[in-house]
């Protein structure tokens, strides 16, 4: 018999709802024969035929009414039947889906908990299974790829590219940057882990906060205008102070040390950008681009200046926010 637009296929759908998938109704239901059920499956006689295959199969009970009571008025079909019926129907069971989705879930978010000890993230994982617990499955724990990006983010201990992160957690370059999870991971660091958010807020952006987990998308800079003396890899004053400025790239500043600031008496650090271009070079005072946050090499970099002259004067141009302040 064709399984299409057949008594089968109406029940099948009639009983696919939350309510069964989910395992919350294990109520049976009496389904009164309409015309629209009799148009959806041919006709009464197509009907008839349905219903005794069906019976047969013990998958329905039905009801008789009408002239000599030989008329089908009402069917009956309880859900501990559904199996039977989808193998009928050569369908999955949507209830058995989800459990086995349900128990995958579990153990996969089980197995990302154990295997990290940032408690931040332990909690977080502890939230979802709750969740899935109550079978309540959502697109939070869909998608195995967050929790590698989380469990890995945060045992980065050392600065890294995120197309090189991407290809040794994610097993692709490019994984990482295409499937969003920056947007992803990042919704979950502001909203779960209390350090960064009662430290900065909201104030960061998703750069911003890869940065601080040590996880960089392009090449980190740092760029000053004044009389700054360094020595890279043994050579002194390796960099001399240009007129317009000077900016050196990540691998420069993991070789840079600082020696002095020479005639410089004053340290101004400014956030804007535009604002650092538009001031001169002064032999007396060493201007430090910040650009809001600055990254972990040129918070060392900052610190090394300061100590070279301790009681020098330090000043900062910024916005009344957290990348200004």
């Amino acid at each position: 018999m064709k399984k299409t637009k057949c008594l089968a296929d109406w029940i099948y759908g009639k009983f696919k709802t939350d309510a069964y998938i989910e395992g919350s109704s294990s109520r049976g239901k009496h389904f009164s024969v309409k015309n629209d059920l009799i148009e959806y499956v041919g006709g009464m006689s197509a009907l008839s035929e349905q219903v005794e295959e069906l019976v047969n199969l013990g998958l329905i009970r039905c009801e008789y009414g009408g002239y000599m009571n030989k008329s089908i008025s009402r069917i009956y079909f309880h859900p501990s039947n559904m199996g039977a019926l989808c193998r009928f129907l050569n369908v999955p069971d949507p209830r058995a889906e989800f459990n086995a989705d349900r128990e995958n879930r579990i153990a996969m978010l089980n197995r990302y908990r154990n295997a990290t000890e940032c408690e931040w993230l332990r909690r977080y994982y502890k939230s979802l299974l709750d969740q899935v617990q109550e079978k309540k499955l959502n697109a939070e724990t869909a998608d195995e790829n967050v929790f590698r990006v989380l469990n890995s983010l945060t045992e980065l201990k050392e600065d890294v590219w995120i197309r090189t992160f991407s290809a040794k957690v994610l097993n692709g370059s490019k994984v990482f940057e295409r499937g969003r999870y920056a947007a992803k991971v990042c919704k979950i660091l502001r909203t779960h882990s209390e350090g960064l958010a009662k430290k900065y807020g909201d104030d960061l952006d998703d750069d911003q906060i890869l940065e601080l987990y040590h996880l960089h998308r392009y090449t980190q800079t740092m760029s000053w205008k004044g009389p700054l003396e360094v020595n890279l890899n043994g050579n002194q004053n390796a960099i001399p102070p240009l007129p317009t400025g000077n900016i050196v790239n990540t691998q420069t500043l993991n070789l840079m040390k600082v020696c002095s600031i020479g005639t410089a008496k004053r340290i101004i650090t400014i956030e804007n950008k535009a604002n650092y271009e538009e001031m001169p070079y002064e032999p007396d005072t060493l201007y430090i681009f910040t650009h809001g946050f600055p990254s972990r090499k040129e918070m060392h970099i900052l610190q090394e200046i300061t100590k070279t002259v301790p009681d020098i004067q330090v000043y900062h141009w910024g916005d009344m926010d957290y990348g200004g302040i």
